[in-house]
């Protein structure tokens, strides 16, 4: 007895062609209209689904603030953090944490959280705030007569809600060979102007919140492969691990 090999599915066909001739033949024209099909619309095809980015986290320390007085007003710095100097805002550190960001991946939400509590260091303090710039004038020109206004903004300095209102915050996204990075500023020091109360932080954990791209990057085949890139990128970045990842 001679037994086939062919899956259930032929030997079906095969009969249907026994017992009507020219189905054979229909089924081929099938088999290649829907090829044609397949090629043609490649929206219809199934894809596998990327996998979801999560999360990035990193920890920030910082030293403790030192406090001068200009004047009146005081002035806050912090070792290793610039001082944000927004018109008629406090003047207060910062510090950018560069972070890499998965490939296909956007920043949905981001967070900051003390590990250490908070310090409240005593006293009532003033901060300063940052002044408008006075404009450098070509020889010849006069500046204008209406006046500046130069000082705090009310908004905030008559205000007890603590400044600023989260201690971290997303600047940019800003690609670089081929790699996306999360610029974001973090701010070790708060200020409740109306109390006067400055509140230091030692240790925070900011933490990026990731989601899918709706679309994928098209970037040409050389980018994000080239070693000197990988280098580069990871000297810049603060969690150069996930290059390695």
């Amino acid at each position: 007895m001679t037994t086939s090999c062919l899956p259930a599915s032929s030997v079906a066909r095969a009969a249907a062609g026994r017992a009507w001739p020219g189905w054979g033949v229909h089924w081929s024209r099938v088999g290649i209209l829907c090829a044609l099909v397949w090629f043609a619309y490649p929206s219809l095809r199934a894809e596998s689904p990327r996998p979801s980015p999560k999360a990035i986290s990193v920890v920030c320390q910082f030293d403790a603030p030192r406090l001068e007085m200009v004047g009146e007003d005081t002035r806050v710095q912090v070792a290793d953090c610039e001082v944000s100097r927004r018109v008629g805002e406090p003047a207060l550190p910062f510090r950018t944490v560069r972070l890499l960001l998965p490939p296909d991946s956007e920043v949905a939400s981001l967070s900051a959280e003390a590990e250490v509590p908070l310090t409240n260091l005593p006293g009532f303090w003033r901060v300063e705030h940052t002044p408008t710039p006075t404009p450098t004038l070509a020889p010849g020109k006069f500046a204008s007569n209406q006046p500046i206004s130069d000082g705090p903004d009310p908004s905030i300095y008559f205000s007890d809600t603590a400044y600023p209102a989260a201690p971290a915050e997303l600047a940019s996204v800003q690609r670089m060979n081929g790699y996306d990075i999360a610029f974001v500023r973090v701010y070790p020091v708060a200020y409740q102007p109306l109390s006067g109360q400055l509140l230091s932080h030692s240790r925070l954990r900011v933490t990026l919140v990731l989601t899918v791209r709706s679309q994928s990057a098209d970037l040409p085949p050389h980018v994000r492969g080239a070693v000197t890139d990988r280098q580069r990128v990871s000297q810049a970045v603060d969690n150069p691990e996930l290059l390695t990842a």
